[in-house]
């Protein structure tokens, strides 16, 4: 459709305010992923346009916007050079993206090198990977960067983004993140490069850390009920941040993208499968009860959750093994924040209480800070389960080594008798380390049967998301 420019010009005036030499303002401090970011746009291994990817309120137009003000003020790159738009703006969406260029480098004819586009919500663009393919293979004046809250990646044309794009992975904040986003002023913990290091401090240190660290407690429990989503974890009550949770990201992801871009009919179904997920969160999959219990056929209910698993929603991870040990094994599903089960089954302070549900949230915590890792780190996941049906909830496999991490959320002190799957892994696998995640910060040192380091689970979330996420497993 056309849109004529004297209507399009107000709209790219008012998203793009340092053209006339305005400030802005942002938070000061920087998600993890910035640093990624920024040295993909300014210095660019590889001369690829970025996909910004992640769910929706993680923060991605703030990264964006962040990342502007440092080129502008900092790196001395021209204002006029940097288009930022977003693509759900109805005016902006019925004029199309080539358009709203043409605008844009009209508007200011200036023959810059390099120009950098940042387009927010791409998937509202019609055949959005061809228009980035021809833009990274015939435009090489131009560096873009896009986000898709909605974009089914996995089902986009494989031609398409081979060589094209780098994907800068976002997820939601760590729960270090979060003490810092809500500014809360704590008692300084000892830092760490690599969780080898724990094996190197004596007892009485380890006990040492673990006893400061017990201030960071009760904000952990907070943090697993609002949630890593930067507005949730600022709202004040946490009845509040859940309906925020449930409202403003779960429903419109469910109820809106999935039938505006991933063409889902039977949305009824989609949210008794995600129900049933947020019921059972980082336990293994059984197909068969899910299918009968709902009464949705095997397939619908496999797409339903590879479609989960596209909008960011949730993870899945395979039985460690090869061959005829994968095939046959069945995935375990983690959902990608732990407020997502608590916010959607209405458990507020009260889980707090029950044991079996704070556990699985605590888990579902641990997985989160763990997968983070993958994207910086060369690393797989995945669970174990022997024939004499012992499992083990995380094999975290990085180079030839292959690391069992167990998660024992209990009052009581954890002793050798509550880990049979970990002792069968090693008996049967072998490996040099584990690592059991405990509840009490007295719980908390190496074992005296094995090189095995018990880690309280507050902690255990902090240092993984610690210095921007650059711990070393």
């Amino acid at each position: 459709m056309h849109i004529a420019q004297t209507d399009l010009i107000p709209v790219l005036m008012k998203f793009n305010p340092w053209w006339q030499g305005q400030s802005f303002s942002l938070p000061r401090w920087h998600r993890a992923t910035f640093r990624e970011l920024h040295k993909w746009v300014l210095q660019p291994p590889a001369p690829r346009a970025i996909f910004l990817s992640g769910a929706r309120q993680v923060g991605k137009t703030t990264l964006l916007l962040q990342l502007i003000q440092r080129m502008i003020e900092q790196e001395g790159v021209p204002a006029a050079s940097i288009l930022y738009v977003t693509m759900d703006h109805p005016l902006l969406k019925l004029a199309g993206l080539e358009r709203v260029v043409q605008t844009w480098k009209e508007l200011d004819p200036t023959d810059f090198p390099l120009r950098w586009l940042f387009i927010d919500e791409i998937q509202y663009v019609k055949d959005w990977d061809a228009w980035v393919k021809l833009s990274v293979d015939f435009s090489k004046e131009n560096r873009i960067i896009f986000t898709g809250s909605a974009l089914p990646i996995s089902n986009v044309s494989s031609e398409s983004g081979v060589g094209r794009w780098h994907i800068c992975r976002i997820g939601t904040l760590s729960f270090y993140e979060y003490i810092k986003i809500k500014n809360i002023d704590l008692k300084s913990l000892t830092t760490i490069s690599s969780l080898t290091d724990l094996f190197e401090l004596s007892s009485v240190e380890l006990i040492k850390i673990a006893t400061v660290s017990e201030s960071y407690k009760g904000y952990f429990y907070e943090y697993l009920l609002r949630g890593g989503f930067p507005q949730t974890a600022l709202v004040n009550k946490i009845d509040e941040a859940q309906k925020l949770i449930r409202e403003d990201i779960v429903d419109k992801i469910i109820k809106r993208d999935m039938t505006a871009f991933f063409g889902v009919r039977h949305i009824i179904d989609l949210e008794s499968i995600f129900l049933y997920l947020c019921m059972h969160d980082g336990s293994i999959l059984e197909m068969k009860t899910l299918c009968e219990n709902l009464e949705i056929k095997r397939p619908t209910a496999q797409s339903y959750i590879e479609i989960l698993e596209s909008a960011h929603l949730l993870t899945r991870i395979e039985l460690f093994g090869y061959g005829k040990d994968i095939l046959r094994g069945k995935v375990k599903v983690y959902l990608n924040d732990p407020s997502l089960s608590p916010a959607i089954l209405l458990k507020g302070k009260e889980l707090l209480c029950d044991q079996y549900l704070l556990g699985q949230c605590v888990e579902s915590a641990v997985f989160k800070h763990l997968v983070q890792q993958k994207y910086t780190q060369n690393i797989l996941f995945n669970y174990w389960k022997n024939a004499k049906k012992q499992e083990v909830d995380f094999i975290v496999t990085t180079g030839k080594e292959c690391i069992p991490i167990e998660v024992k959320y209990r009052e009581h002190h954890t002793e050798k008798t509550d880990f049979p799957g970990l002792l069968d892994f090693f008996k049967e696998k072998g490996g040099s380390r584990g690592y059991i995640i405990t509840k009490n910060s007295s719980d908390c040192g190496l074992v005296p049967w094995g090189n095995i380091m018990k880690i309280p689970a507050h902690l255990f979330c902090w240092w993984m998301g610690e210095k921007e996420g650059d711990i070393k497993l």
